[in-house]
């Protein structure tokens, strides 16, 4: 009795032992494969820290790492003439006269799920080139947009070619910026706006746009505020 008692009591430390072992080994398969995922990803770059009003201003950070494809973007701080996007990261936008100050705290985070990392705080300066252009009294005659499909989905890229003559025929000298009107249905309304204020541009990105298609018209503008008619509608599908 006491031989057989003594081998169930060693069958049952064995047993135990075999658990004990197995669960050791798969927290120490499980717990470092979460841990360099998440040491993997990282996030770069250095942001201009100035702005012209009325000049076009971009950043977009460089990721790395096995979860970057997977990222989501965040951002704090985003300054009020700025657009940002959440699946690449990009900040960007034209400001304003009235936008001239310094923008800090701007923070940029990438995330792949539970973990994230970021940019150090960064600041801009947004600041007028001082320079003025005569007022014209004839509206500029409005550009042609042609939307130019890319590979990015949710993006719409719209070209032009600037006007050269005001719509009483004689020449345009103090072509100011543009506006970009867009929406969901043929012939508007468009409730969307993007305002251009520079001539020196010819081709601008629309960035997180839904799936559908979206239709667009462009304006002019002079240095006077006076606003060209709408151009050609055109359109874009994205699945």
């Amino acid at each position: 009795m006491r031989t057989l008692a003594s081998r169930r009591l060693q069958f049952l430390q064995t047993s135990i032992l075999i658990r004990a072992l197995i669960a050791a080994v798969m927290v120490a398969l499980l717990v470092p494969v979460g841990s360099a995922a998440a040491a993997s990803l990282t996030i770069t770059g250095t942001p201009e820290d100035i702005a012209v009003t009325g000049e076009y201003y971009t950043f977009e950070p460089d990721t790395s790492g096995r979860n970057s494809r997977w990222l989501r973007f965040s951002i704090t701080g985003k300054p009020s003439w700025a657009r940002f996007s959440q699946r690449s990261g990009r900040l960007y936008g034209v400001p304003g006269v009235s936008h001239i100050g310094i923008y800090n705290n701007i923070v940029i985070t990438a995330s792949s799920g539970r973990r994230g990392t970021r940019l150090a705080p960064f600041s801009i300066t947004v600041q007028s080139p001082g320079s003025s252009i005569p007022p014209t009294q004839s509206p500029p005659s409005p550009p042609a947009p042609t939307p130019t499909p890319t590979p990015t989905y949710g993006n719409a890229t719209i070209s032009w070619t600037p006007p050269l003559t005001n719509v009483d025929g004689s020449a345009l000298t103090t072509l100011a910026g543009y506006r970009i009107y867009y929406g969901t249905q043929r012939g508007g309304p468009y409730p969307s706006t993007v305002a251009i204020n520079t001539s020196g541009l010819s081709t601008y990105v629309v960035e997180d746009l839904s799936s559908g298609t979206w239709f667009f018209v462009m304006t002019a503008r002079n240095s006077a505020g006076t606003e060209s008619s709408h151009s050609t509608e055109v359109s874009k599908t994205l699945d």
